[in-house]
């Protein structure tokens, strides 16, 4: 399911989850959200996620599993400690220690074409 999402939800997932980073941070309520009967916010609810962890060091979501071994969107250059400078990316992470990696959105750096005019 999660390589089937288009570049611009990949993105827009990215953007919401910076903002619920932000509003979990300030608010000072709990990491995951999801388990206990927490409600999933509605940005996130077309995944059918477990669980959404917002303020991790690398913020995350459980598409399935349990706890440390599962499928999860993982989400880089939020303000992680140590990684202040990384590029955006989500990348989807699976295994127990979620040892494989695939890349599937990141932010794009390369100059925008200028229609030919200088």
């Amino acid at each position: 399911m999660a390589r089937k999402l288009s570049q611009s939800r990949l993105a827009q997932l990215h953007l919401e989850m910076r903002k619920l980073r932000a509003l979990t941070a300030r608010e000072g309520t709990q990491n995951v959200i999801g388990f206990a009967g927490n409600d999933i916010p509605k940005e996130f609810k077309d995944l059918n996620c477990m669980s959404i962890s917002p303020c991790d060091l690398r913020p995350s979501i459980m598409l399935e599993g349990c706890f440390d071994h599962g499928m999860f969107l993982c989400f880089y250059g939020i303000g992680e400690s140590g990684e202040s400078g990384s590029l955006p990316k989500i990348t989807l992470q699976y295994g127990t220690f979620r040892e494989i990696e695939e890349i599937l959105w990141k932010y794009d750096t390369s100059p925008k074409e200028s229609g030919g005019r200088e």
